[in-house]
């Protein structure tokens, strides 16, 4: 059984065999992606702050082979051209976004102190990612 409250979803252990019986699951989206930008250390942080025991976050891959944390499949430079974060090199996505992270840096901030649930977005080669 899934629960959605606000930008936090529960679930029961139950629907989780790697969790011990009757202890609730809590999902940040996207870190605790209502208090804080989504995808950044700092929703990160506020969500296993807040008791997430996984964070589910969104992976994309730049044109360079980075594996990046991004809703979006796009982002807007200073002169709000839109630019395609596939068509981008990890360099030039930083300059413009600078609170992305990559899946490495976020495997390395969370240390096993919750689990991760990477939604690979649709278009993104698996491989890589996995």
């Amino acid at each position: 059984m899934f629960i959605a409250i606000g930008y936090v979803l529960l679930y029961t252990s139950a629907d989780n065999p790697m969790k011990q019986a009757n202890t609730p699951v809590i999902v940040g989206h996207r870190g605790a992606h209502g208090a804080v930008p989504g995808n950044t250390l700092a929703s990160f942080e506020k969500a296993i702050a807040c008791g997430a025991t996984e964070i589910e976050t969104d992976s994309r891959l730049t044109s360079d082979g980075v594996v990046v944390q991004l809703h979006d499949a796009f982002f807007l430079d200073k002169a709000g051209i839109k630019h395609e974060i596939a068509d981008t090199t990890f360099e030039v996505l930083k300059r413009h976004v600078p609170d992305v992270m990559t899946l490495q840096e976020l495997i390395n901030f969370v240390d096993q102190r919750a689990r991760l649930m990477l939604e690979i977005k649709r278009g993104v080669p698996t491989e890589p990612i996995i």
